[in-house]
């Protein structure tokens, strides 16, 4: 038989193959008698055998006669490589220089390929600054196909938050009212309430409170500020003797600490007490210290004033010529007795139930007596000895 071929050119499909039959490449083959068969050599193609290859055709009549003749078939590569890419993506910023983001890129081909390439854009892991950054990427496969994609990522505005300062805060203080930049946002902490922090519900020292911030994208960012809360200064007022007598005048306040402090009340002159000012009667003087971040403390004092004399400034109780005086009346179970007896003197001391309380020896002519631990109320002291019997009452409060 005479062999008739023609050259054919065949396309590589998504797996890398191809493939073509006798009926492509015979050309009108023909023989004296019927052909009975027809074969190639060759009938599957692959990447590896892109460009020209020759193929035999070989032709069989009836008879058993055969020939054969070569054909060109020309494999080409047309698909293009496939570059899979993160979607477009839009993430907060970690802080002012943006935030680092990781992402995956991969490709593949029929056919064997260079690689991926990125071409502009930062790579995955980098830290990407606020805005939009695109990142594009190329592929070629061997037959010199390329794609070329690309996806962005946008990192939104990061907003620097700042709470104003606090000034140090007394633990008796007034509620302070908190204010924060961008506004919006929402405080919490130990004794806040929506946006007041009250010193009276935490503990003395450091107490945080965070302000919380959500952008419109929905990114929360956070900052804190350490509220200092001081204890009021510890104040210490000394006592006044048990009882003042009006007739005094002035007398000195007692000792406050610490120095410095502001002395009150009423009669209350400096560091002073008129008790001319102040009248008879119970009297608190107070003491007040105010440390240098504005923290209180005071303390107070009681001032009993009486009047200690009568008009005369003593008592006659008889016709003997014997005088006393006593006072304070109403004390604290201490009095001073004063008489002018220069003879020794018994005094006793007895509760309205007429048990004996206390016995003393007035030796001398001015003596303070004291009762001791004994119940309020009123006493009677019984004076006697050289010819004296005297009675007087006092009040123990």
């Amino acid at each position: 038989p005479t062999v008739l071929t023609q050259n054919v050119t065949v396309y590589l499909d998504a797996n890398g193959q191809a493939s073509i039959t006798t009926s492509a490449i015979d050309n009108g083959s023909y023989g004296n008698c019927s052909i009975q068969t027809m074969s190639l050599d060759s009938t599957l193609f692959d990447c590896s055998e892109v460009g020209t290859n020759t193929v035999t055709l070989t032709v069989t009549d009836v008879n058993g006669n055969s020939d054969s003749a070569t054909a060109t078939v020309t494999v080409l590569d047309t698909i293009y490589p496939i570059l899979t890419l993160d979607v477009d993506t839009s993430i907060c910023a970690t802080d002012t220089t943006g935030a680092e983001y990781m992402f995956n890129v991969s490709g593949s081909d029929n056919c064997s390929t260079g690689g991926v390439i990125q071409t502009s854009g930062l790579p995955s892991g980098s830290v990407f600054p606020i805005g939009i950054t695109t990142n594009v990427f190329e592929i070629t496969d061997a037959s010199g196909n390329t794609t070329v994609d690309s996806f962005t990522v946008k990192v939104f505005d990061y907003p620097v938050l700042s709470i104003d300062s606090i000034d140090v805060l007394c633990e008796t203080g007034a509620a302070i009212t908190l204010s924060a930049q961008p506004t919006g946002g929402v405080f919490s902490g130990t004794g806040v309430t929506g946006n007041m922090f009250d010193p009276t519900a935490v503990s003395a020292g450091s107490n945080r409170i965070t302000y919380n911030y959500t952008t419109t994208e929905g990114c929360v960012y956070s900052t804190d500020v350490y509220a200092q809360v001081n204890w009021n200064p510890d104040v210490y007022l000394g006592n006044f003797a048990d009882t003042v007598c009006i007739e005094n005048g002035v007398v000195a306040c007692p000792v406050g600490t610490p120095s410095g402090g502001v002395y009150s009340g009423a009669g209350v002159e400096n560091v002073t007490l008129n008790t001319d000012s102040a009248g008879v009667g119970m009297h608190y003087v107070t003491y007040t210290y105010t440390d240098q971040y504005g923290c209180t403390g005071s303390d107070s004092s009681l001032a009993n004033i009486i009047q200690c004399l009568d008009a005369v400034g003593v008592r006659e109780v008889s016709e003997s010529g014997f005088t006393y005086s006593l006072y304070p009346n109403p004390n604290r179970g201490r009095f001073i007795l004063k008489h002018n007896s220069t003879e020794p003197l018994n005094c006793s001391i007895y509760s309205t139930n007429g048990m004996l309380v206390k016995s003393v020896n007035l030796n001398s002519m001015e003596q303070e007596i004291t009762i001791g631990n004994q119940a309020q109320g009123m006493y009677l002291i019984r004076i006697t000895g050289n010819g004296v019997s005297e009675q007087i009452r006092i009040t123990v409060y």
